[in-house]
């Protein structure tokens, strides 16, 4: 089974979320850390994205508002990127840069330079 962390914990966290919840029932891809550094906002999500999830507990996704603290303390094969648009590509190529396999929301990037800067 693969370890996903999420990077943003929105709005478009809890479709994210779900789809995870539906990977581990397969035994495919099990969310095991989100990161948001608005931690008012991401405390407000943990209790609409996790503990409406009645197949899960708060407990199960280690939660952080640091990124490099998450990447330091969690086994993580990919990660998905669930931040406003225009973080999208800066966050990705951080990522890409330190080994991680990514998944970005859509759109890639606010513009084509920074779509390739990101696949380059």
């Amino acid at each position: 089974m693969l370890n996903a962390a999420m990077i943003g914990f929105g709005g478009i966290s809890l479709a994210h979320r779900k789809g995870y919840t539906q990977l581990e029932k397969e035994g495919k891809v099990k969310l095991v850390a989100a990161c948001d550094i608005r931690k008012e906002v991401f405390e407000k999500q943990v209790e609409i994205n996790l503990k409406s999830d009645a197949l899960t507990t708060e407990n199960s996704i280690h939660q952080y508002t640091d990124l490099d603290e998450m990447l330091a303390n969690e086994k993580i094969d990919f990660v998905d990127i669930c931040v406003p648009t225009y973080l999208h590509a800066e966050i990705a190529v951080k990522m890409l840069n330190k080994g991680y396999h990514v998944l970005s929301e859509k759109p890639m990037a606010l513009s084509s330079e920074a779509c390739n800067t990101m696949l380059e």
